[in-house]
């Protein structure tokens, strides 16, 4: 019998990863560099605690504009508790 192909398997490994405490204009001077879309934010301890897209910072350079305040960290723009999938779940 045939074992059933797992997320693990198929998913992307090496990636950007953000830390909340980091400077959003750096994090997104990264996603451009890397030509990326957005990036996980992980915690201290490796957990997902946010996603940073290049919405977000769409978001952060029109209040930039706005207020003339750009930045801030990547924590207070990042979209909280994402929805993801475990790498053993089944494809």
């Amino acid at each position: 019998m045939k074992r059933s192909m797992r997320v693990a398997d198929c998913m992307k490994k090496d990636f950007l990863t953000l830390d909340p405490e980091m400077d959003v204009l750096r994090a997104a001077k990264l996603l451009i560099k890397l030509d990326i879309s957005g990036a996980p934010v992980l915690d201290k301890h490796g957990r997902l605690v946010g996603m940073l897209t290049e919405r977000d910072c769409m978001q952060v350079a029109l209040q930039g504009y706005y207020h003339g305040e750009p930045g801030g960290l990547v924590k207070k723009h990042m979209s909280p508790d994402p929805e993801y999938v475990s790498p053993d779940k089944s494809i």
